[in-house]
């Protein structure tokens, strides 16, 4: 799992959400999936994460049959602006001993264009570092 400094910034945050979306891109579903902590709750798995992104969101198999692919972010050109955000709290607490300090909203290229499934990481920060935990892949 990648870690940062609890003193990172919001670019350093997104840094780790680019990466990771580059992982994807190059269909690196392990490597995308060591970058972070996970929640037992959401049960992801690399092959849940490709599953997740190739059907737009879902577990299903989009209807007409097509799948989704994350492509490189500096290629992805048209469709809705890409929205990648960190939104910064200190009010939540986990029973671990890690405090939830905040979230990251990341939208993702698929086919070429910039579309509205986004990537959604808790951000907790323990001890004097912090570290994302992928919590949902879904169309906002």
């Amino acid at each position: 799992m990648k870690t940062l400094p609890a003193s990172a910034t919001d670019e350093q945050i997104l840094q780790i959400a680019r990466d990771w979306a580059e992982a994807l891109a190059r269909e690196d579903y392990e490597a995308a999936y060591n970058m972070t902590g996970h929640d037992p709750y959401y049960h992801w798995t690399p092959d849940l994460i490709r599953t997740v992104v190739r059907n737009y969101g879902g577990v299903e198999p989009l209807g007409d049959g097509s799948t989704c692919r994350v492509t490189p972010l500096d290629s992805a050109q048209g469709g809705p602006t890409p929205r990648h955000i960190v939104e910064r709290r200190s009010d939540f607490a986990r029973a671990t001993g890690a405090q939830e300090v905040g979230s990251v909203w990341f939208d993702l290229p698929l086919d070429g264009e910039w579309s509205d499934l986004t990537v959604t990481f808790r951000i907790f920060r323990e001890d004097d570092e912090l570290h994302l935990v992928l919590n949902e892949i879904h169309v906002f």
